[in-house]
């Protein structure tokens, strides 16, 4: 091992660490050099290990009381340290290198330590990893040789961008595990490649995509460089439909009601079929069947009458079901409309479940205000209320008039929620407006305390799971169920706490958590925030005490048990729940069920977004002094955007103050009334 070490340049001791220590992560010089030293790919067959992992590991139980106790000792001691490096159990994997990296930065004082038991802990905590872990390197492409080895060495050696030399090791990996040559390369393919980053990585969806992006454009740049010609790398095309996926919903689950649009009722916007399927040919046809036969002489014959060729009413294509002239749709307008209207459906499904299949269930006005308020809410938070959903409207509403036909009624009743959903300017909609003026009294109340609301609920269920069972503990009879509703509870705690916006609750990491003591804030990287580039500040979500204690407990207890088999380190702070759902993602329907629980225990409809408009709203009703705060607390980029809730205030409130006011400035009051007179 010695003389291995010394020939790779490498400390004498390396070979000895890596082959006696199996929770040492080698740096990947040191095992290019021992490849090199060995003319060998060497990688790394251990699975990888999380803190989390090792700790679950070491407390498990074994019968022997002596070494029980002593790993008690050691994960109390790996808790410590984890937390004074600002670790995430869940997430980040052991690596013995980092662990003594840490210590030799560190002093006794940043473990609140005396000297001697400051090496006890470093010993303890290196004890913990050696005992409890596997190797944790992973591998990539320098652990392969050949084809794709030469590949990578020439794209390193070109004039290629840097970002495209720097992504091309993961993707030729890729290529060389799945045994595929570059000219197998499609769109297929990038896809897969897509889903596997985000399964097995920490990154978001969005920079999936954007590496997947600049993937495909390296696959492009290949195929037309004369010096790698020879490995006949394809031009090909990313994967995705548009530069956003922004419900996350693949636009194949549409398929039934996307053939229909594609179909029959493209035709008929574009004006040549009825709504019946009738073609303005046919059509023509039998109309000049019903005319009545003129008798023809011979100076009328001299004109040659073409069938088919006289100009039809405006009344008669529309009675057939025709669009007349002005009423069509060119291509671009055709594109556009289907467009907005797979986001409208998209948006109910991320938000609900609910899937649109055909045009007539698209036009059902209970549907079309879900549609639309899903994409409202999908779409408010910037500046300026946006028109989206009002323009979505329109065309849902042209379809259920003109193609599908829906009586009067349900037509002015699109209409009117169409108005309702209309940006009409700055401030909070007329809709959500109504919705706050509901939130008063005791509804008021019960909002600011459901979290409170929904623990009383959730502790009497234990208490009745416990009688039924004696001697069983509380935290194991929490199963994924009740996980889901603490969860909610959760949710409840942090949209009070700063009401971020839907994406930041739904997708917030683990690795977004910090504590202070015991108090724990959630911080948001400014470029995960609407409005907001890498120059701008991140968005701390601070908790208070008790809000922060629930978290703790959580992390600890509750979400081990809200997490699916083959699940155990998804990076959300909420993980995804159900069978359909994949690896490393997020519980989307978790907003949903809270406004469930909302609805339920106050009596209003809330959405996610609302909940802005009620801190906002409240504060600045409480105290309009309070603006520049409101605006921080919400964290709008100008206190312009801040004063649309400002404005929003009942008129009753400001005469009220002006009645105060004025009264304050009188020189002479009255004397009191007599019980006759004036």
């Amino acid at each position: 091992m010695r003389a291995l070490s010394v020939q790779a340049g490498l400390n004498p001791r390396a070979v000895s660490d890596i082959l006696s220590r199996p929770g040492h992560r080698p740096d990947r010089s040191t095992i290019e050099s021992l490849s090199d030293a060995m003319n060998v790919s060497l990688s790394d067959s251990e699975p990888r290990m999380t803190y989390a992992q090792l700790i679950a590991r070491l407390s498990k139980k074994t019968g022997d009381t002596t070494l029980d106790r002593r790993n008690a000792t050691l994960v109390s001691r790996l808790k410590k340290v984890i937390g004074a490096a600002r670790w995430i159990p869940e997430i980040d994997e052991v690596d013995r290198g980092k662990v003594i990296k840490c210590f030799a930065q560190w002093s006794p004082a940043t473990l609140g330590l005396s000297k001697g038991s400051f090496h006890n802990y470093k010993a303890d905590v290196l004890a913990a990893i050696d005992a409890g872990c596997g190797s944790n390197r992973k591998p990539g492409i320098r652990d392969v040789i050949g084809l794709y080895r030469k590949i990578h060495e020439d794209i390193q050696n070109s004039d290629l961008p840097q970002d495209m030399k720097l992504i091309s090791g993961s993707f030729l990996y890729f290529l060389d595990q799945a045994g595929l040559l570059p000219i197998e390369i499609t769109q297929s393919l990038l896809e897969e490649y897509y889903r596997q980053r985000c399964a097995d990585g920490n990154k978001t969806e969005a920079v999936c995509r954007k590496h997947v992006k600049r993937v495909a454009a390296l696959c492009t740049r290949l195929s037309s460089e004369a010096t790698f010609s020879e490995f006949q790398f394809p031009a090909v095309d990313h994967p995705f439909d548009d530069g956003r996926d922004k419900y996350g919903v693949p636009t194949s689950v549409l398929g039934p009601l996307l053939q229909q649009f594609d179909g029959p009722v493209a035709r008929w916007a574009m004006g040549e079929e009825s709504r019946d399927g009738l073609s303005y040919e046919a059509f023509l046809n039998e109309l000049d069947k019903t005319q009545p036969q003129r008798p023809m002489t011979s100076k009328l014959a001299l004109l040659k009458p073409k069938p088919n060729r006289r100009k039809k009413t405006e009344e008669e294509r529309r009675s057939t079901g025709f669009l007349v002239e002005d009423e069509t749709w060119s291509q671009e307008t055709l594109a556009n409309r289907r467009g907005i209207l797979i986001a409208g459906a998209k948006a109910l499904y991320a938000a609900t479940g609910y899937l649109i299949e055909c045009v007539e269930e698209y036009t059902d006005p209970a549907v079309v205000e879900g549609v639309l308020e899903a994409v409202q809410v999908g779409n408010s938070g910037g500046e300026f209320p946006s028109s989206y959903a009002s323009t979505l409207g329109k065309a849902i509403k042209k379809l259920a008039r003109d193609y599908v036909g829906r009586d009067l009624k349900e037509i002015e009743s699109i209409a009117s929620t169409i108005k309702d959903y209309a940006a009409g300017g700055k401030g909070i909609t007329k809709r959500n407006k109504n919705k706050l003026h509901q939130i008063i009294g005791d509804r008021q109340q019960r909002l600011l305390d459901l979290g409170e609301i929904l623990i009383e609920e959730i502790n009497s269920e234990l208490d009745r799971r416990v009688r039924r069972k004696r001697g069983a503990k509380r935290i194991d009879q929490i199963d994924a169920e009740l996980a889901r509703d603490v969860m909610c509870v959760l949710a409840s705690d942090i949209l009070l706490a700063r009401a971020p916006r839907k994406a930041n609750l739904t997708w917030a990491r683990l690795s977004w958590i910090s504590w202070r003591g015991d108090l724990a804030t959630i911080t948001v990287p400014n470029v995960e925030v609407k409005m907001r580039t890498s120059d701008d500040p991140d968005l701390p979500i601070p908790l208070g005490e008790n809000e922060s204690r629930r978290l703790r407990l959580y992390l600890d207890k509750i979400r081990p048990k809200a997490l699916r088999a083959g699940d155990e380190r998804n990076p959300f702070l909420f993980p995804a729940q159900g069978s359909s759902v994949g690896r490393d993602k997020p519980f989307v329907g978790l907003l949903e069920r809270l406004m469930r629980h909302t609805h339920r225990i106050t009596g209003i409809r809330m959405n996610p977004h609302l909940y802005r408009h009620f801190l906002g709203w409240l504060w600045l009703k409480e105290d309009p002094d309070r603006l520049p705060d409101v605006q921080r607390l919400l964290g709008h980029t100008s206190l312009e955007t801040t004063l649309t809730f400002y404005a929003e205030i009942d008129e009753n409130l400001a005469l009220d103050r002006w009645q105060k006011y004025l009264a304050d400035k009188k020189s002479r009051h009255p004397k009191a009334f007599k019980k006759k007179g004036i």
